[in-house]
């Protein structure tokens, strides 16, 4: 083996090694839910991909999806949130619309700055580092219907983003 040989696989074993040490890490540091309580009740793949343009919503500016994502799927799910559950920190694959059937659910961005959501009544969850607490007595019921493109993840759980002191 010659010398400039012997350069590239140490430079490549170092390289994968941090890879390696940072999926670690980052699986390490991922926050994950309790209390929190996610049954898909409905899924279906659309028969063929639907351009996403919701009015008066700018995809773009709003949720980091381009105006023109192809959602593939559509799954409804059923969550469930115990008195003191979270969600932990997470994004979607797609957007998603959230409706709060029962209780009060407060929902997190990176600002740390929250907003309560009391039942009966919906929002528009996008595709930015969230979580969702259930800071109240009582269990919360939510509803969520996940507008997903081809292999689009319901949950991406993400680090804490540290901006927020619980």
């Amino acid at each position: 083996m010659n010398k400039m040989n012997g350069k590239l696989i140490t430079a490549t074993l170092i390289v994968s090694m941090a890879v390696f040490a940072g999926v670690l890490v980052s699986m390490a540091i991922a926050t994950p839910s309790s209390g929190f309580n996610a049954t898909v009740i409905a899924s279906g793949d659309l028969p063929e991909p639907v351009k996403a343009i919701i009015n008066p919503v700018n995809l773009k500016e709003e949720t980091g999806f381009s105006s023109g994502l192809a959602v593939s799927k559509i799954v409804v799910m059923k969550v469930r949130v115990e008195p003191g559950g979270s969600s932990g920190w997470h994004q979607h694959g797609g957007p998603a619309w959230v409706v709060i059937n029962s209780g009060n659910l407060t929902f997190y961005d990176e600002s740390c700055k929250p907003q309560v959501y009391q039942a009966p009544s919906t929002h528009f969850e996008s595709g930015k580092t969230h979580k969702a607490v259930n800071e109240g007595s009582e269990p919360v019921e939510v509803y969520v219907t996940f507008m997903l493109p081809k292999d689009g993840e319901l949950q991406i759980d993400v680090p804490d983003p540290g901006t927020c002191s619980s």
